[in-house]
Parts: C-alpha cells; sequence; structure tokens
C-alpha cells in the first residue's frame, strides 16, 4: 500500500493471511525472503481475532478468546474465513498509535 490511503476500507486490498491459511512448505521456501531476519510472522501482533455465538453464559476472556460459564466453548478454525485485520495503512498511523501512550521513549 501507499502512504497517500485516506480510506482503509476502500483503499486497502494487500493483507497478510493468518499462518494457520498459509502453505507451510511454499513459505518456509521463501522464509528468508518474507522475514528480511525479523522471526515474527506478524509485526504488530501475533495472535488471531476470534469470534463468537451469542448464548447464555458467554463472556469475553481477555481480547482474544471467550469463555462460557455453561459449559467448555468449542474452538474451531475454518479454513475458508477470514477476518481483514486493518492494523496501520500509513506511516502517520503508526505514530499516531505509539504517541498514544506515556510509554518511555
Amino acid at each position: 500500500e501507499t502512504d497517500s490511503v485516506t480510506d482503509p476500507f476502500r483503499q486497502v486490498t494487500l493483507f497478510k493471511r493468518n499462518f494457520d491459511h498459509v502453505v507451510r512448505e511454499v513459505y518456509m521456501e521463501n522464509y528468508r525472503d518474507v522475514t528480511r531476519a525479523n522471526p515474527n510472522y506478524f509485526l504488530t501482533y501475533g495472535n488471531g481475532k476470534s469470534a463468537a455465538r451469542v448464548q447464555p453464559g458467554l463472556r469475553p476472556n481477555g481480547a482474544h478468546r471467550f469463555h462460557n460459564y455453561a459449559k467448555h466453548p468449542k474452538e474451531t478454525k475454518a479454513p475458508e474465513a477470514a477476518v481483514l485485520h486493518y492494523t496501520y495503512t500509513t506511516f502517520d498511523d503508526i505514530l499516531s498509535r505509539k504517541n498514544r501512550c506515556d510509554c518511555p521513549k
């Protein structure tokens, strides 16, 4: 993408697949070029996103999981499902995120 993106939901077309949905043999063949010496597959987050069917007893369990008081949740991975995660579309977006906290500089 480019720094000229003003509406990511209409303009962004480049997404990275979750590691569970890539052909590992092909990825590993190109590992050195793909990672550019950074071993992290995703650079801004490393876990997936979750969804749940609303039902009695269901509650969030952190930012990426669900828990149900009435029964043990069944976790399923759907190969045909995709969650498009718009992390950052421009360098300015990254800087604005960095400046939102009182983190040590």
